[in-house]
């Protein structure tokens, strides 16, 4: 009887092995269709008027020239949720209202016939990097005696760190389309959460999420922007319902950098001190940042070392930028940028080669062997000693070279996921599950994990992802998809191959637990002559 534990190496075909991704050729050649390339009959094309003051109160919109427009089917003006009045602009590129119209170039052409009134709302606050600016409640740690660490150590090293905002700009716009159609509601949108996406959208619809259609077969990339349907999922509902027609509602370039979200930003002044041997023994900063409208949450600092006394202060500051969105394990990099900076400064100092530095201080880290082996591989690989030299370069010309260290890591597991899979009389295998590809390889990795799981040769499995309809599985998020799917996979393909066995078992005249699928055969354990074959198992 198969078990759901990962093989072992010797028992595995494919699991471990370099293979090509499915679905590169489709990629490769353009006949993947991504949200942007759906086109429905009768299709509007939706844009978006977005706000020129980063600070405003919308006191008027005049759509009345837009509407009259040929071609114009619906002009949707942006209310606030609760109150249903015109909104108060927040950012720059903040939504005001949309057109939706029977090609792109007249709905462009209807955004500039509309008139915004604004009203002052005061001066925008854009300043994120002046901890003055600072307001909230502040955010504070400390552990171990700081005060007393400092009084001891041989060195005091002070420097100032920071990180800008910077926005996600994924390959692929966010946007959708989306048509109603016989009471129900179908939307292809670009997602890193197929199974979610219809819960963001239950309310503006007025459906169940069971009368929600999602289909997302590919998307350009996320990195952490695209879980929610947000404000252009909500409008596209607008003017489909106000059209009774379908909608394509895609983000230019341009919107899509002021308006997608932005990762925050963050600064920090660092005092640490040391021992004269280079070992860190106390840490004190005050770090600051923005979050835009949003709150700010400090970086896990230090990051990494776990410095035995510190203390650390953090302080939001309110501004009129963009939305906060998650960037690629959130406030990790902003973490590593202040602390591992810090930490060079400090190896300078102490005139130490950075490897020796960071070597000796990961002694206080969660894994100082795992850490030194793997310091010793990269350097080894990127031939460090002969390339690394102190800082500062007395050689002529501007360019100049050197070599810096910093070491990340981040938490991420399997997501929960759910997969269901059908062997078929002919012995071709369908798996479906309601997960997404960003690009990191699920179809081919599911289809690897079934196809070693069954013993058969890849071409014998299709898995099928990207649907709602499927069974539920987790969003796309820190690092997760694969180890979640993965589990999924390997779990659906064994309780699907059991069955199968309980089939085979009495005509092969051995119990369950005495089978195996190995190299397209059910076989018994340790007699292999006493087998028979996968499509003749199936049939």
């Amino acid at each position: 009887m198969a078990t759901v534990h990962w093989p072992n190496a010797d028992r595995r075909n494919l699991i471990g092995s370099r293979i090509s991704r499915l679905d590169g050729p489709e990629k490769a050649t353009g006949y993947a269709r991504y949200a942007y390339d759906i086109n429905r009959d009768g299709m509007l094309h939706a844009k978006l008027l977005q706000a020129e003051p980063a600070a405003a109160k919308v006191l008027e919109v005049d759509t009345s020239a837009a509407e009259s427009m040929p071609g114009v089917e619906a002009v949707y003006v942006v209310t606030e949720r609760r109150s249903g009045d015109l909104p108060t602009i927040t950012y720059q590129g903040d939504i005001v209202a949309a057109v939706a119209a029977r090609t792109e170039e007249i709905a462009l052409e209807a955004l500039t016939k509309i008139k915004v009134k604004y009203g002052d709302a005061g001066d925008p606050l854009m300043n994120d990097n002046d901890v003055s600016l600072a307001s909230g409640r502040d955010q504070e740690k400390e552990e171990g005696d700081p005060s007393g660490a400092f009084s001891g150590a041989d060195v005091i090293s002070e420097g100032k760190y920071g990180i800008a905002a910077i926005t996600h700009c994924c390959l692929e716009a966010h946007g959708q389309v989306m048509e109603f159609k016989d009471g129900e509601l179908y939307v292809w949108p670009s997602t890193q959460s197929v199974s979610g996406y219809a819960g963001g959208i239950t309310r503006i619809a007025e459906l169940s999420t069971d009368k929600i259609h999602v289909d997302c077969q590919y998307m350009g990339g996320g990195f952490g922007s695209k879980f929610a349907s947000d404000a252009w999922g909500d409008i596209a509902v607008e003017l489909c319902k106000m059209t009774n027609k379908p909608v394509k509602l895609m983000l230019e370039r341009d919107q899509e950098l002021m308006s997608a979200g932005n990762r925050p930003s963050a600064f920090a002044e660092v005092k640490l001190g040391l021992k004269n041997d280079g070992t860190v023994v106390a840490w004190d900063s005050t770090a600051w940042g923005s979050g835009g409208q949003q709150p700010w949450r400090m970086p896990p600092l230090p990051y990494v070392f776990t410095v035995p006394n510190y203390k650390t202060l953090g302080k939001g500051i309110v501004t009129n930028k963009g939305l906060t969105r998650a960037w690629r394990a959130p406030n990790h990099p902003h973490a590593a940028v202040i602390t591992m900076c810090a930490m060079e400064d400090d190896a300078a100092k102490h005139s130490m080669n950075t490897i020796e530095f960071f070597k000796l201080n990961v002694a206080n880290t969660e894994r100082p062997e795992v850490y030194r082996r793997q310091i010793d591989k990269c350097a080894d690989m990127i031939g460090w000693k002969s390339k690394w030299h102190k800082r500062g370069d007395a050689g002529a010309g501007p360019v100049k070279r050197g070599l810096g260290m910093s070491i990340h890591t981040w938490g991420g597991q399997g997501h929960p996921s759910n997969c269901s899979l059908t062997i078929n009389p002919d012995g071709s295998v369908v798996g479906r599950m309601g997960t997404q590809d960003l690009g990191t390889g699920t179809r081919t990795t599911t289809t690897i994990v079934v196809a070693d799981t069954l013993g058969i040769p890849m071409d014998r499995v299709r898995m099928e992802i990207g649907k709602n309809a499927y069974p539920e599985s987790g969003a796309s998020g820190g690092s997760s998809t694969i180890g979640g799917v993965s589990a999924s996979t390997r779990d659906a393909a064994t309780q699907a191959l059991n069955a199968l066995l309980e089939k085979v078992a009495p005509e092969l005249g051995v119990s369950v637990d005495k089978l195996e699928a190995w190299q397209g055969n059910i076989q018994e354990i340790g007699n292999p002559s006493n087998k028979m074959s996968w499509d003749d198992a199936c049939a």
